[in-house]
């Protein structure tokens, strides 16, 4: 079992001082942290460039900066700390979104990601999303990331300020199955934020069995629903030409197993599927090809959004 903590310092040196003597009471194993007053002087303490996210992975980690992002890896989890400032304006946001997306598709295996987004949206509890928040949530769709948070519970509090839902975490899917107990702590921190608390099962065969024991699953928020009635009711599902010859108990496996891949095939074909897979297997029809085409899509996007953020607006994309 790993011990995650996650938090934003808000540069406070009293903050600092008492992070060091939590994580030894939490007796934390990754901690991932933003806005840090000074970075420790430990093994395994990365820190961006901005001194604005940090990472620590002590004893068996790894912990390392790629094009700005920092990140850590413990056993087959890599870890990424993130920081997106209020200021940025929606050209920068985008540009070190896409910066955090290469990174992030670069890494194989799980991921959790902890920061400080500064943004809002229903998915991680709060009651409306901006674009900032839309944005966010597209890449973690591209990318098969969830949303670890749970309820309502405020993580910024500061007096004449209110309250928000900024510190968010994500992870991807075969990740998910193992986080237990994430919370948002009530101690202490003298920071503006609250601290992330959470835990990770690292019984990887427990994961693994459960894994291929799950049967196929799709994504029905972008099923073809016209082509799926059309299938459907043009395809008799209990008369596949069993042959008559079969006791009563083989026919009806037999109608059974035939029916289950004749909706598969249904599904496959109207819908897409979602991953079950920690190393992201690409689906049956996936190339190279594809691939680069998606890589120029990416950017060719990007170039796009950065020019039109000049003008510092937002496109919305048409419901």
């Amino acid at each position: 079992m790993a011990r995650i903590l996650q938090g934003n310092l808000h540069r406070s040196r009293l903050a600092y001082d008492l992070l060091t003597q939590h994580v030894r009471e939490q007796k934390v194993d990754v901690l991932l942290i933003s806005e840090q007053y000074k970075n420790l002087d430990l093994p395994f303490w990365v820190s961006n460039g901005e001194k604005t996210a940090a990472i620590w992975v002590p004893g068996r980690g790894l912990a390392n900066t790629v094009t700005g992002e920092v990140r850590g890896r413990m056993g087959r989890i890599t870890f990424f700390s993130v920081y997106l400032s209020p200021n940025l304006t929606a050209a920068d946001f985008t540009r070190k979104l896409g910066v955090l997306e290469d990174a992030i598709r670069e890494v194989p295996g799980e991921i959790v990601i902890g920061g400080d987004f500064n943004a809002r949206a229903t998915e991680w509890g709060l009651p409306t999303t901006n674009p900032r928040g839309r944005a966010i949530l597209e890449m973690a769709a591209r990318l098969n990331l969830i949303i670890a948070n749970e309820g309502n519970t405020t993580t910024y509090r500061r007096t004449g300020f209110g309250e928000s839902i900024p510190d968010v975490t994500f992870v991807s899917e075969m990740t998910t199955r193992n986080i237990r107990d994430w919370h948002v702590t009530e101690e202490y921190t003298a920071s503006d934020h609250q601290y992330i608390l959470f835990n990770i099962n690292e019984d990887r065969q427990t994961s693994t069995r459960r894994n291929h024991s799950r049967a196929p699953r799709w994504n029905t928020r972008r099923m073809n629903r016209e082509t799926f009635a059309m299938l459907i009711q043009s395809t008799n599902l209990l008369s596949n030409g069993s042959p008559h010859e079969l006791g009563e108990r083989e026919r009806a496996e037999t109608i059974v197993d035939k029916t289950t891949n004749l909706i598969t095939e249904i599904c496959d074909a109207t819908m897409s599927r979602v991953s079950t897979s920690h190393q992201r297997r690409p689906v049956y029809w996936w190339t190279d090809d594809i691939a680069e085409l998606r890589k120029e899509n990416f950017y060719s996007r990007r170039r796009a959004q950065r020019n039109d953020g000049k003008s510092n607006r937002w496109v919305r994309r048409p419901r």
